[in-house]
Order: C-alpha cells, then sequence, then structure tokens
C-alpha cells in the first residue's frame, strides 16, 4: 500500500460510487479570476462542515 492509499477516507459519493476514490478540491478566486485560496477537505465531512470552515479561514 502507498502512503497516498493510507490516508485516503473513505465518503459518501453523490453520484452514487464507492468503487473509486474522490478528492474534493474547494477553491477561492477573486472576481477577476484569481485563485487566493484552496482546500481538499476530508472524504467524510458534511458540505454545511466545509463551508462554515471556508467562511472562517476567508474573514481572516
Amino acid at each position: 500500500m502507498c502512503v497516498r492509499e493510507s490516508r485516503q477516507k473513505r465518503g459518501h459519493s453523490k453520484g452514487g460510487r464507492f468503487d473509486a476514490p474522490q478528492i474534493v478540491v474547494g477553491l477561492a478566486m477573486t472576481r477577476d479570476g484569481f485563485p487566493v485560496r484552496h482546500w481538499i477537505p476530508r472524504g467524510h465531512k458534511v458540505d454545511v462542515t466545509t463551508v462554515e470552515r471556508v467562511k472562517a479561514d476567508l474573514q481572516g
């Protein structure tokens, strides 16, 4: 098993797939399209928790 596989957390797929790992990437951009921050949440987090973290991170 490689290091990457040992760090993976299985989450619920909204598309109904459980046979392949997923990666969700969040990206905050300026109005001009420049990226300013990114997030890769763990697979077992619900959307509400992820949005709360992003809002808190962007307030700083």
